[in-house]
């Protein structure tokens, strides 16, 4: 039932009435002018929850309000997010959330955040998990309006840990990947939080999502803003890359008057490369948000460990793309290589013949990529769409030896020979025994006439 409330307006107290329905939503103060968040009705500090009793607001989004509480069994002060009335008296959302946070207290890893409890107490729904004493990634990008690229890297890598656990171990999908979600700590550890919308594919692995958008508009993947069945763990992925360009740009990749112009343009618009958006960020960087970006799913890293291995290539001053490797395009062919992945390396021979329907690079399909000032390639062949004629071929500068390497496949290590004794090391080896047992004989006689002279001498 929708009744009125009254409540203080945060910025400068004076009173402001709204209906319970609308909690949540902003609306503007009639003395300050500014927008304000319309509370929750009922809740205020001292409140018990069940266990839980209500210390002060932390924040609110568009779930719920978040509460600083102390749980009296455990004596610790958990974040208690409280769902919205909305959402409450919606039965089929109401169970889709306690299902999937008990999904989410599953999950034990230093970059998550954990889940402790989740339940109804009266009216209210809530979730209870660790409280870091840290600030969303969100509001320091309010604060500062971007970060560094060295910050804004290791808070990156910080959350591909998270996001490599879910998967490899739950197979378990964010899906709201964003930089508000994820706190950074006193010290800068970052860790992801509000798994509320993640989805676990052990279950039912054909139902990732039933023609229902799910995420955040700004860092949305294109195939969770096209409703695709089957996402995987690149549809977090892309979500991960459109974070990094925001904290290292002031802005998100793609921007509009409405939300579903920005769904359209994160599966049509070519992305402006970050670095023109800012010039003092490296072509490194630069190019591993693209390929964390790219359109199809294919054209990403095969892999978290891809990711991380980039991540630490660009962070060391190195371009990426060495391991991941769709940067090499598709070959029909493989020879046996004893490259390495820190081998210098060259592309030799002339440049794949693509057919794209849209550029890459605003426009501008050349461009040269400064791995270790030993590679030149067109953008087109870091994130293929299709491929008409013979692919790029890879020559190592220290063997000589050519090697084409299937798009999102590492290049083949080169395999431990193990040590073997030659010839010439057996008959060394002879030698050196039969020193040893000429040099024993002869100690062995020294010692008996010694003993023969001192009793001579004694008799």
């Amino acid at each position: 039932m929708d009744f009125e409330i009254i409540f203080g307006c945060p910025e400068c107290g004076a009173e402001v009435s709204a209906q319970s329905s609308t909690a949540g939503q902003t609306l503007q103060c009639g003395a300050c002018f500014k927008e304000i968040t319309i509370p929750i009705p009922g809740l205020e500090e001292g409140l018990e929850i069940g266990d839980f009793v209500l210390r002060s607001k932390l924040g609110s989004g568009g779930m719920g309000e978040v509460w600083l509480a102390t749980q009296n069994s455990m004596r610790r002060l958990v974040a208690l997010k409280i769902l919205l009335p909305k959402f409450s008296e919606n039965k089929r959302f109401v169970d889709r959330f306690l299902s999937e946070a008990a999904m989410a207290g599953q999950l034990s890893h230093p970059n998550i955040i954990t889940a402790y409890s989740a339940g109804q107490v009266g009216n209210y729904y809530y979730l209870a998990t660790s409280y870091i004493d840290g600030m969303e990634v969100s509001t320091k990008l309010k604060m500062e309006t971007k970060l560094t690229e060295r910050e804004a890297l290791k808070i990156t890598r910080d959350i591909a840990f998270a996001l490599k656990y879910a998967w490899d171990e739950h197979k378990m999908l964010h899906r709201d990947v964003k930089p508000g979600n994820f706190m950074l700590d006193r010290k800068g550890f970052a860790r992801l939080m509000d798994m509320g919308i993640s989805k676990s594919l052990k279950d039912n692995p054909e139902e990732t999502s039933v023609n229902i958008i799910m995420g955040t508009p700004d860092y949305i993947s294109p195939e969770q803003a096209k409703a695709e069945r089957n996402i995987d763990f690149r549809s977090d992925l892309y979500s991960l890359g459109a974070s990094l360009y925001h904290m290292v740009t002031g802005r998100p990749p793609f921007q509009s008057d409405t939300a579903g112009k920005v769904l359209q343009m994160h599966v049509r618009t070519p992305l402006t490369p970050p670095d023109n958006i800012n010039p003092a960020l490296s072509k490194e960087c630069s190019t591993l948000i693209q390929m964390m970006m790219a359109k199809e799913p294919k054209d990403r890293q095969a892999s978290w460990d891809y990711v991380l291995d980039d991540i630490d290539a660009v962070l060391s001053g190195r371009m990426p793309g060495r391991k991941s490797l769709g940067l090499f395009g598709n070959t029909k062919k493989s020879k046996t290589s004893t490259s390495r992945a820190d081998d210098v390396i060259s592309l030799k021979g002339k440049s794949a013949s693509l057919n794209k329907k849209e550029a890459v690079n605003s426009g501008s399909t050349d461009v040269t990529l400064s791995m270790d000032s030993n590679v030149t390639v067109k953008m087109d062949a870091v994130m293929p769409d299709k491929f008409e004629a013979a692919p790029s071929a890879v020559q190592n500068t220290r063997s000589g030896t050519e090697q084409a390497f299937p798009a999102n496949r590492p290049p083949p290590r080169a395999k431990t020979v193990p040590p073997r004794i030659t010839d010439y090391n057996k008959k060394s080896m002879k030698k050196l025994n039969l020193l040893i047992l000429l040099a024993v004989i002869f100690i062995i006689i020294l010692m008996i006439t010694i003993l023969f002279v001192y009793h001579a001498k004694k008799a």
